[in-house]
């Protein structure tokens, strides 16, 4: 049994980077414990990198792995997961800001309109997949297979290859672009029910922790009357908002009755009695000033929720 890793080298011996010829450029994270490797896309890949004028790609495989004990299971302190990513990194792009094509190391200009019309491969990151297990002395996945340091690094790179495969690379992205679009309704519709609180109820939220509404859901405490002041109704003092949405009712109510039935006998016994139509008015609008802003407000934090949920979705390749 090791204790747990407090340096990168450590991290890097575990995994036998040095043994593998084909990743190069090794870099160790500064205040973390992790390193990245690059490693050239191969000549068969349908993703084709830019390349210099003396003729080595651009574009590598960038894959970056990260241990960090801060996120053990305090019911298994010795597994410690791992964090590995994959992505195209430039090694021009990554000194320069922009494209300088009388540059000796600047990929040419052709072979980067060439490199375009090629499917570029997906940014992949695993977490929580994979772990280093310092009882055993060796990473395992989820199901407690071990591993080789070398066939997680491995790993990652084949399926950041695949992304561009005909089939399964467009699954993948299909499945990356149901997500944002999924998101992207969500927030829509979340604007629209904090709008109908303004609207319909003369309400927004303030909330004092700026986290809430972003990444926590609201608490009642963040409801703020607007500055629309409240009337008083027999005794009865509510949001001007909420009396005109009582009166829209009303008066739809009484067109829709009048256009396709009769007006049933109950309503215009209770339009012929002050006393019962005063109660009638309100039951409905403190009903509506205490029922319709709780609705948008659980409508608001559910859709909140849902979309913290797909934010924090790891969308797997495999």
């Amino acid at each position: 049994m090791s204790d747990i890793f407090v340096s990168t080298t450590q991290l890097k011996d575990v995994f036998e980077i040095d043994s593998a010829e084909q990743y190069i450029n090794f870099m160790p994270y500064e205040n973390k414990i992790g390193f990245s490797v690059l490693r050239e896309y191969p000549a068969n890949s349908r993703f084709k990198p830019p390349v210099t004028k003396s003729g080595p790609p651009d574009s590598l495989a960038l894959i970056g792995i990260r241990y960090d004990p801060t996120l053990v299971d305090s019911k298994k302190p010795k597994l410690v997961p791992i964090t590995v990513r994959a992505s195209v990194f430039s090694r021009y792009l990554s000194k320069h800001e922009d494209y300088y094509f009388n540059k000796e190391d600047c990929p040419t200009e052709e072979s980067i309109i060439a490199s375009k019309k090629t499917p570029r491969p997906v940014d992949l990151i695993s977490h929580g997949e994979v772990f280093y297990d310092h009882e055993q002395e060796t990473f395992i996945d989820k199901e407690g297979n071990k591993l080789k340091g070398i066939e997680i690094i491995n790993d990652i790179f084949e399926q950041h290859l695949a992304t561009v495969d005909k089939i399964k690379g467009k699954i993948f992205r299909l499945k990356i672009r149901s997500f944002s679009a999924a998101e992207h309704i969500i927030v829509h519709l979340e604007k629209f029910c904090i709008s109908l609180m303004r609207l319909l109820c003369g309400q927004t939220y303030q909330p004092d922790d700026p986290w809430r509404g972003v990444l926590e859901p609201y608490q009642p405490k963040d409801l703020k009357l607007l500055s629309t002041e409240r009337i008083d109704v027999f005794g009865y003092r509510a949001s001007k908002n909420i009396i005109l949405v009582f009166c829209i009712i009303l008066l739809f109510g009484y067109l829709f009755m009048k256009l396709l039935f009769n007006i049933p006998s109950w309503i215009k016994t209770i339009a012929a009695n002050s006393l019962l139509s005063f109660a009638f008015a309100i039951t409905l609008i403190s009903t509506l000033d205490y029922l319709l802003p709780k609705i948008l407000f659980f409508l608001v934090n559910k859709l909140l929720m849902a979309r913290i949920q797909l934010i924090n979705v790891n969308v797997k390749f495999k």
